[in-house]
């Protein structure tokens, strides 16, 4: 019965772990979904730089917004990298809950094999 027990909770925070890793995998694929979103917006903002006579992308990046393009070109950049420091947040919180999560799965197992080699004595020494 212990052991039936014990299977179950192993099972339940192997799962529980399985479900953060699928959630590190989707922050993951989000992330680099709006890095080439990102990448996208700075080659419209080059255009739209090289339209209006800037040298240079980086010129354009900190240069007062005088054109409504160029303005939500940098508003979504901003937006995206926003978004993306929540992802990093999320995906670095599921990591460390996954570190927890491995660490109370050894240590259980740990006991477990402790608690089995104490009733093997036990049983030995009878």
């Amino acid at each position: 019965q212990n052991v039936t027990l014990l299977h179950d909770q192993l099972s339940r925070l192997e799962e529980c772990c399985h479900s953060l890793e699928e959630q590190v995998l989707e922050a993951t694929t989000a992330i680099c979904a709006l890095d080439s979103a990102q990448r996208s917006d700075l080659l419209a903002l080059g255009e739209l730089a090289g339209a209006q006579g800037a040298l240079s992308l980086t010129g354009a990046l900190s240069a007062p917004v005088t054109d409504a393009s160029v303005a939500a070109v940098q508003e979504r950049l901003q937006r995206r990298e926003k978004e993306k420091e929540e992802l990093h947040g999320i995906a670095n919180k599921c990591v460390d809950d996954i570190v927890c999560i491995l660490a109370d799965i050894s240590s259980i197992k740990e006991r477990h094999n402790s608690d089995l080699m104490c009733e093997c004595m036990l049983f030995a020494s009878n």
